[in-house]
């Protein structure tokens, strides 16, 4: 028996320092909230679309819902992606950095546009009628 070791390995590599840029999460974040609206240009003629097709002739019927739903189904994911991306950058950034900055610009334009379009979904939803016939219904 020899008292030879095998050589150890080599100690792990420190690891790197951030880069004095912005977080590659912060500026997909504001690509993002800018193409969740533009986004609508996709899917405003399926929602249109889905509102000719589901809307009766002088009321709201049962799949009157499925216009917003269609309308809204590629913001909402573009949306809810800048978002997640934004709260991620904000958690890793220290506040004031430019990557904090792009974040909190991104979550900005985000809560506009998401006032926004709830806004105009519930001025839909009142315009056909759509409240009125669920409160008959519940009485």
């Amino acid at each position: 028996m020899s008292n030879v070791q095998p050589p150890s390995p080599d100690p792990p590599l420190p690891a790197p320092a951030p880069s004095p840029g912005t977080d590659s999460g912060a500026v997909g974040s504001l690509i993002l909230a800018f193409l969740a609206p533009i986004s609508i240009g996709i899917t405003g003629p399926i929602g249109m679309f889905t509102m000719l097709m589901t809307a009766g002739p002088t009321a709201h019927t049962p799949l009157t819902w499925l216009a917003p739903v269609f309308f809204w189904s590629l913001p909402l994911l573009a949306g809810i992606s800048s978002v997640s991306l934004a709260r991620s950058s904000l958690r890793k950034c220290r506040r004031g950095s430019g990557s904090w900055v792009v974040a909190v610009i991104s979550l900005s334009f985000m809560g506009i546009f998401f006032l926004a379009g709830l806004i105009a979904t519930l001025q839909f939803m009142i315009g056909t009628g759509f409240f009125d016939e669920s409160l008959r219904r519940s009485y």
